[in-house]
C-alpha cells in the first residue's frame, strides 16, 4: 500500500573526495602492517641469520677476508631490503597521500613496529630452532599480536582483560595511534599523546634488542 501510493522523493549524491578515501585506505593498510612485517622478518630473515650463527660456519667466516664489519653491513641491508615493503603504499596510494602529514606520522609509527620486528627477528635467531619450530613461533607471534592487539579484531570489541594484556605489547600502542591518525577512533590526537605512544614502541624495541645482545 505505502508503495503504490507513492512519495515525492529528492535523491542526494553524496561526492567523497579521492584524497579521502586514499586516505582511509591507507590507515587501514598500515592496520595490517604489523602482521605482514613480524611475519615476513621472521620467516624470510631468521633461516639466513641462524645460519651465519652457527659455530662452524661463523668460525669460518670470520677467519676469512670478509670483515666482521662487511658482514654486518650486508645483513643489515637484507633487513632493510626485507623492510622496503612499507613503500608499497606509495604505489597504491600515491605519493601526495603517504607523503601527507598524517602519512608521514604513520610512517614514523610503521618504522617503530619495524624496529621491533626487528629485534625479535635477531633474539629468535640466536636460538637453534628447526623449520617447523620457526614457523609456529612465527605464526603464534604474528597472530597473537594482531588478535590481541587490534589489528584483526577493532580494540573497542575486545574485553577489558584483553585490553589489559594488550597493554604490555607495542602493537597495542601502534594500532591506537594509527586508529587516531586515521580518524577511526573516538580519541582525540594530541602531539603529547603521539610522541609518547612513539616513545612507548620504541622502549619496547630497546627492551628486545638489549635481550638480544645480552
Amino acid at each position: 500500500e505505502s508503495l503504490s501510493k507513492g512519495n515525492d522523493t529528492t535523491v542526494l549524491k553524496l561526492e567523497e573526495k579521492e584524497t579521502d578515501g586514499a586516505q582511509i585506505g591507507l590507515t587501514y593498510f598500515f592496520q595490517y602492517l604489523p602482521y605482514v612485517l613480524i611475519n615476513m622478518l621472521l620467516l624470510g630473515m631468521t633461516p639466513i641469520l641462524m645460519t651465519f650463527n652457527q659455530k662452524d660456519l661463523g668460525a669460518r667466516i670470520s677467519c676469512s677476508s670478509l670483515s666482521l664489519k662487511s658482514r654486518n653491513a650486508q645483513i643489515t641491508l637484507g633487513c632493510i631490503v626485507f623492510s622496503l615493503f612499507i613503500l608499497t603504499a606509495l604505489f597504491i596510494y600515491g605519493p601526495d597521500t603517504l607523503f601527507s602529514i598524517n602519512g608521514l606520522h604513520s610512517l614514523l609509527n610503521s618504522a617503530m613496529v619495524l624496529l621491533f620486528s626487528i629485534a625479535l627477528t635477531l633474539l629468535v635467531s640466536t636460538f637453534a630452532l628447526k623449520q617447523q619450530s620457526l614457523s609456529m613461533i612465527a605464526n603464534v607471534a604474528s597472530l597473537g599480536l594482531s588478535f590481541l592487539s587490534g589489528i584483526f579484531v577493532p580494540q573497542y570489541l575486545l574485553g577489558k582483560g584483553v585490553l589489559a594484556v594488550a597493554h604490555f605489547l607495542p602493537t597495542y600502542w601502534y594500532i591506537r595511534l594509527n586508529s587516531m591518525l586515521g580518524g577511526i577512533s573516538d580519541e582525540i590526537l594530541t602531539t603529547a599523546k603521539y610522541w609518547c605512544f612513539i616513545g612507548i614502541q620504541f622502549g619496547f624495541f630497546v627492551a628486545i634488542f638489549c635481550i638480544y645482545l645480552v
